[in-house]
């Protein structure tokens, strides 16, 4: 084992050493790190904090609004019914109404837990449908690709199974 000095505090190290181990200066001769795997590391971590975000945010935006009342007796809201894009194309998806694609993740969502609330359920498939949606919109997301598949992908990322 050969021995060199450190170039930071000039004490007798390992030519083996990654760092010193008296003054724990790197020593740039040997191995770097893959920069690809920590860009990659990195960019799926980013994207992971800013869905969890953005999930939160909306989920307390949500929360905010449960309670409408007309004429001091409760609106009966059947947002749940109607959903009929179990089947549908992301072109089919971007095209219909907002409470087609609300009945159709409460769907989803119910398929995965159905001993929840109303309002619960309500909940999630309002964050499943922002997920969603937020897919469909990416330039690179093709027309004619199965929205169940994508609702899938974010149904994992919302943390259920």
């Amino acid at each position: 084992m050969a021995l060199i000095n450190c170039p930071e505090c000039n004490k007798q190290i390992s030519t083996k050493a990654v760092s010193c181990p008296h003054c724990g200066y790197f020593l740039s001769t040997k191995k770097k790190k893959n920069t690809w795997s920590i860009f990659w590391f990195i960019l799926i971590f980013g994207g992971i904090i800013i869905v969890t975000y953005e999930l939160k945010t909306l989920k307390d935006i949500n929360s905010s609004d449960t309670n409408r009342k007309k004429n001091n007796t409760e609106v009966i809201d059947e947002w749940y019914k109607g959903g009929t894009l179990h089947q549908a194309t992301v072109k089919e998806w971007k095209n219909a109404p907002e409470s087609n694609k609300l009945a159709t993740c409460a769907d989803f969502m119910a398929e995965i837990d159905n001993t929840v609330s109303m309002k619960e359920l309500k909940d999630r498939a309002t964050i499943l449908m922002t997920c969603i949606n937020k897919a469909v919109d990416d330039v690179n997301t093709i027309d004619d690709m199965e929205v169940a598949t994508i609702a899938a992908s974010c149904v994992i990322l919302m943390g259920y199974k």
